[in-house]
């Protein structure tokens, strides 16, 4: 079987009640669930949540709800928890059998059907392919050109020695891609999180990526503006 488990939890900080909140007329959560919905492979949908709201919009779109402890839903909850609970929930207490899980996110708009069925279509291909993960350019932001600030001071987030090879062209370094949470499609091996490489151990450790344009997850009012712009160009909204 495989699933999507979209996840989302009420109390956001940076824009508040930001999974339901309207996206050009829609609750942005509809945006992966339609994604979900509109897939060849996904047999079920589910949402995890500790939100009423949000489970209502879920099922709203035909998904079933699955209650978040409170411990899980806190500023320090990690989201690798919350995606480990759901799927054990579905495995222990649904006593599903999965072969594939799809991790999308309420928070995140920039996604279409036709990339999940990619990367589903992916690992049926591939048995060595741990996880298929949408990725988006994002050069600029390179780790050479990333900073920290020490002493009141910037400084480089490398050390000098390591940075011979960079230049102050943001493409010294190449191609940079980031994950940009439009759609995790993993391998049931993938939830034993001790298996997966950090920062994100729910892809396991043989990633193999979907490339998009200007994908990312709404944390403020500039990722807004971007979902907006990306659904207007990429979703033909």
């Amino acid at each position: 079987m495989i699933v999507a488990l979209l996840t989302g939890r009420g109390g956001s900080k940076g824009i508040p009640n930001k999974n339901i909140m309207p996206v050009l007329g829609k609750p942005m959560m509809s945006y992966p669930l339609n994604a979900a919905n509109k897939s060849k492979y996904i047999d079920k949908v589910f949402v995890s949540t500790d939100s009423p709201d949000i489970a209502k919009i879920g099922e709203d779109y035909g998904a079933e709800t699955i209650w978040r402890p409170d411990e899980l839903c806190t500023d320090d909850s990690l989201h690798e928890e919350a995606i480990a609970h759901g799927y054990n929930y579905l495995v222990n207490q649904k006593k599903m059998q999965i072969d594939i899980i799809v991790v999308l996110l309420c928070n995140c708009v920039t996604i279409l059907s036709n990339s999940i069925d990619d990367g589903i279509e992916q690992l049926q291909k591939d048995l060595s392919i741990d996880s298929c993960v949408t990725v988006s350019e994002y050069s600029e932001y390179n780790v050479a050109r990333a900073m920290k600030i020490e002493n009141d001071r910037l400084r480089t987030f490398l050390p000098q020695e390591e940075l011979n090879f960079s230049t102050c062209d943001r493409k010294s370094m190449g191609p940079t891609y980031f994950c940009d949470s439009g759609a995790y499609i993993c391998r049931p091996r993938c939830m034993d999180l001790s298996y997966g490489i950090k920062p994100f151990r729910w892809m396991g450790k043989e990633i193999k990526p979907i490339i998009q344009k200007d994908g990312l997850d709404v944390d403020n009012m500039r990722g807004l503006a971007i979902a907006e712009y990306w659904l207007k160009t990429y979703n033909k909204v």
